[in-house]
């Protein structure tokens, strides 16, 4: 995501032009993401780490006040939950951002973009049910070669 927010430097709300500037952008990046999932159909999104995280907080804090959503391996975010936090997250400003309990105060900025890439994810690819992993890329190649699985 700070790829994205280097390229684009959005405004503070971003504009839906810029929005829209960096849907066409990702449109070509993700060539080899359309003919992976032509390939195997799939109607479920699972994220990892950043903005993931950060939606499933918000989600959590709302639906479920007393669950630590970072203990957890998986959680759910209800698309309809994604919806409004992403009109949330786009009209906030920096300032705005940095008082919602969800965000950590490094993901004020980078949380934009990745509220786009996720939005554009699901629109592209008619994502029905979204996950939020508590595990990441490193964890398991962690796993693998601890348990001698890499070559």
């Amino acid at each position: 995501m700070s790829r994205l927010l280097d390229r684009f430097k959005p405004s503070d709300p971003i504009t839906k032009k810029q929005i829209q500037d960096i849907e066409a952008y990702l449109r070509p990046e993700l060539k080899s993401l359309y003919e992976a999932v032509q390939m195997h159909p799939t109607s479920t999104l699972v994220g990892t780490s950043g903005s993931f995280d950060t939606m499933a907080s918000f989600v959590a804090a709302r639906n479920h006040p007393s669950l630590n959503v970072r203990l957890s391996t998986s959680y759910e975010i209800p698309i309809s939950n994604f919806d409004d936090i992403y009109r949330k997250i786009i009209n906030a400003t920096a300032d705005e951002r940095s008082k919602m309990a969800s965000i950590d105060p490094g993901r004020v900025d980078l949380i934009v973009p990745g509220v786009i890439f996720i939005n554009f994810v699901l629109s592209e690819l008619k994502i029905e049910r979204l996950y939020q992993c508590g595990f990441a890329l490193k964890q398991g190649a962690i796993y693998r070669i601890a348990n001698g699985l890499m070559k």
